[in-house]
């Protein structure tokens, strides 16, 4: 009995393996029609996995723009949470080129909050009251320093990087946009 399962089970096998030679597309049946029909039938199975791939990447470009979307919409835009729920944003399925400038982005959002942050210790009311004293004592003891205009001269140059940082975030957030669309992704409703 189980020498005639085993004959059973290799003549199943020889069959499959028939079966499908035959209809395998890598072995078109002879004539220039049937090679024709074959390449055309290659090319459109081609075509189709291609554009599902394609498909695939745009879907995950407009899923981290819905995403960063709503971290935008959660945080406040001088937050720290701002730029880290940014860069939790999951984006290992999208093409290079929108990782890429996607992270400038989030890099131009890291500047401006860092920016915002040191602007708001600088001008905190003990920063700004130590200033005071210590332009006093200054001023009183004929010393060379210059704590007052030092720390104006500070906070007109973190107001500068300030910009600079929002001027970046416009500019790397229209790059993200174009990257996206160039990919095939339709950008989320404003």
């Amino acid at each position: 009995m189980r020498d005639g399962l085993a004959g059973v089970f290799c003549a199943a096998i020889w069959a499959a393996a028939l079966g499908l030679s035959a209809c395998s597309p890598s072995a078109p049946a002879e004539g220039p029609a049937s090679e024709d029909t074959w390449a055309r039938e290659a090319a459109a199975q081609e075509a189709e996995r291609l554009a599902r791939q394609q498909r695939h990447l745009a879907e995950s470009m407009e899923a981290v723009l819905q995403a960063d979307a709503q971290v935008a919409a959660a945080t406040s835009s001088t937050s720290q949470s701002r730029w880290q729920g940014m860069e939790a944003i999951d984006t290992s399925a999208c093409p290079s080129d929108f990782r890429v400038a996607y992270y400038d982005h989030v890099n131009a959002w890291k500047d401006y909050i860092r920016g915002q942050s040191a602007l708001a210790r600088l001008n905190s009311e003990e920063n700004v009251n130590a200033t005071l004293a210590a332009g006093f004592v200054c001023e009183l003891f004929d010393c060379s320093a210059t704590p007052i205009t030092d720390h104006v001269n500070t906070e007109r140059r973190l107001n500068d990087y300030i910009a600079q940082a929002n001027e970046r975030i416009i500019s790397t957030w229209r790059n993200v946009e174009r990257v996206a669309i160039a990919n095939g992704a339709r950008l989320p409703a404003q």
